[in-house]
This record gives structure tokens, C-alpha cells and sequence, in this order.
């Protein structure tokens, strides 16, 4: 297991980070500097989708629970000497009382502490336990508290965490949405794109919103189509059968939980993992499974694009029913000639 260089982003204000610049002789700090503190806001941010933790708390405890170590071994002051630097710099920290208090008592606690009742706190050391890798130590599930954490301690599951980045928490609306492959993207042959996607898909691309693929297909058939189909550019991870279902069955198979890619709404023609989303607090959009032999609803395409960019426009054209026909007809033997597209 390794901690690698973190490239999402930090909840952190600017000015706390130029403040720990500036005051942390651990900052550089291979084992117990920035490195691990990003490692432990991302694994925070993530168990929080689980259990609901503060994600800005969990980001602060992430920088300064370290903070003011004096050596790299037991040094059994560092937390509460963390703590005392976070109340020195209290004006620059925004976070409430309320929070400001769970942010010291985590860091007074993580190294010797009893575990509290909060779920913010237990998740704060949760967080910085399932480091422990960076220094040739496995996590043990039995120091953990958290299910997910647990899991993952269990299991040995690693690359969720570290596939997994921090989402600025400050913006409103969607951020990333998760896109099912067959019968959403493409047909069921794997042979065409439905019609509208790829404007949508563009729109959302150039707005900043994230995109991943979750396919209930294995990893040998849909990577190749989907290169194909020229969709691989729109995507930054695809979730796989083989990922988080390998022995699914016809009409059995695991749930879409998109809160492992940290995603906000799940795009599928599946109702039951619309359902499922929209049960654990997640948006979805059942849209209409798209079939070759049958025109899509250009409609749907404009209503799920009103919903993630509310503020943007996006109309996209209708061919007339004409143009249809002869492209059906064409389509069965060769290309469209060029003359009929003008």
C-alpha cells in the first residue's frame, strides 16, 4: 500500500496553509508532513460519504493534528501541542464553535485518546489510521470504528481510497455525475452513441463537471467500445463489473453506490439503481433505455442537462421525421450521402 502524491484539492483556506508554511518545521516531512496530510483529508472526505462526518472538520484535523510534531517517532505531545497552534490561529479557521472544539479534541486524542461518541472525531482518526501503510503497517480493522473503514482494513481495499479525490465542498449543484454504459450511453449492441449525448457530454466537459462511467459490463467487453465510440475522453475512471460485482448474474447484481467515486447523480435506465441512489441521499435520473431501432427523446437529454447546469443553455436539434427515415434506410447498408445532411 502506498500514499501518493494527492492531486484533488484541499478545503484548506489559503492563509491557514501559508500560516503552516510558515510555522510547521514538519511540513516537508516525508512520513508526518503535507504528503500524509492530504492522504488523511482525502480518506476522511471519503469515509464521510459513508457516515456523514464534517468533511471541514475532517480537513483541518487532516493539517494539523501533525502540525507541531518535534520528532518522527513517539512524540506524545504533538496532538495537544497541535491543538494549542490551531487556538493561537483561531481567527483565520472557519469554522463554528461547535466545530472549532470536535477539530482540538481530535487532535488532543488521535494518537492516545478514547474513542468519543462523535462520528466526526472517530472519523478524523479513522482517517489518519488507514495511513499507517506509508510507514509498513497495515491497518488493524479492530482500531477502526468506522464500517466502511473497517472494510476497507478487511479487505485490504486500498485502491478506493486511493482513487478516490477531495471535491470542493464550497460550490452548490452537482460536481460529478456517473453515467451507466449500456442502454444510457450507447445502445445495447454497443454500436452507437444515443442521439444528444455527445452535446451533452461536451457541455458538461466545458462547465467543469466530473464525469465517470459505472457499467454493470466486464472490463474486456466495454473498454473497447468504448474507445471506439470515441466516449473515453469524456470520462475520468469507468467502474467495471470486474471492480465491484465480479460474480454478478442476470438480474442480480450489486447496487451503484456512486459514493465510492464520490459522485453526486447517477444517470442509469435502471429504477432500481435510481432508487438506490436516491435512498442514501444521492440524486438520479432514470432516463429511457436507449435502443437501436427506437428514436430517443431528445427531451430527456435537455431535462437531465437542466438539472446538473440550471443556469446554462442547451437546445439541442430535431431532425424532421424525413431525414429520419432515409438515415434508418441508409444506415442498414452504407453512409448517409453528404447532399442528404445539408
Amino acid at each position: 500500500m502506498e500514499t501518493l502524491i494527492w492531486d484533488g484539492i484541499s478545503m484548506i483556506a489559503p492563509e491557514v496553509l501559508d500560516i503552516l508554511r510558515q510555522e510547521s518545521a514538519f511540513i516537508t516531512s516525508p512520513i508526518h508532513g503535507i504528503k500524509h496530510w492530504r492522504t488523511v483529508e482525502r480518506n476522511g472526505h471519503y469515509l464521510a460519504n459513508f457516515n456523514g462526518a464534517d468533511k471541514a472538520v475532517l480537513s483541518y484535523f487532516a493539517y494539523f493534528h501533525d502540525c507541531m510534531r518535534e520528532n518522527e517517532h513517539r512524540d506524545k505531545g504533538h496532538g495537544p501541542r497541535g491543538a494549542v497552534f490551531a487556538m493561537k490561529h483561531r481567527d483565520i479557521i472557519p469554522l463554528n464553535d461547535v466545530q472549532f472544539k470536535q477539530l482540538t479534541d481530535a487532535c488532543k486524542g488521535h494518537t492516545y485518546g478514547t474513542r468519543p461518541e462523535c462520528i466526526t472525531i472517530n472519523t478524523c482518526w479513522d482517517a489518519d489510521r488507514l495511513d499507517l501503510g506509508r510507514v509498513g503497517i497495515d491497518p488493524d480493522a479492530s482500531y477502526l470504528h468506522d464500517v466502511e473503514a473497517k472494510r476497507i482494513a478487511d479487505e485490504f481495499d486500498f485502491e478506493k481510497l486511493i482513487n478516490f479525490k477531495v471535491k470542493d465542498e464550497s460550490r452548490q449543484g452537482i460536481q460529478k455525475v456517473v453515467f451507466d454504459l449500456d442502454n444510457t450511453l450507447i445502445c445495447e449492441k454497443g454500436e452507437s452513441v444515443r442521439q444528444g449525448m455527445f452535446a451533452l457530454l461536451d457541455s458538461l466537459k466545458l462547465n467543469g463537471i466530473e464525469m465517470s462511467i459505472w457499467t454493470a459490463s466486464t472490463r474486456e467487453r466495454a473498454e473497447p467500445i468504448i474507445d471506439k465510440l470515441f466516449l473515453s475522453g469524456y470520462f475520468s475512471d469507468v467502474v467495471y463489473r470486474d471492480d465491484y460485482d465480479p460474480d454478478a448474474t442476470w438480474g442480480r447484481t450489486q447496487p451503484k453506490d456512486i459514493r465510492y467515486s464520490n459522485g453526486d447523480l447517477l444517470v442509469d435506465d435502471s429504477k432500481k439503481h435510481i432508487e438506490f441512489v436516491e435512498s442514501i441521499g444521492l440524486k438520479g435520473f432514470c432516463i429511457t433505455p436507449y435502443i437501436s431501432y427506437i428514436d430517443t427523446n431528445l427531451d430527456e437529454i435537455e431535462q437531465l442537462h437542466q438539472l446538473i447546469l440550471p443556469k446554462v443553455k442547451f437546445k439541442l436539434k430535431r431532425e424532421n421525421q424525413l431525414l429520419k427515415t432515409i438515415k434508418r434506410l441508409f444506415s442498414k447498408n452504407k453512409p448517409v450521402p453528404k447532399w442528404i445532411e445539408c
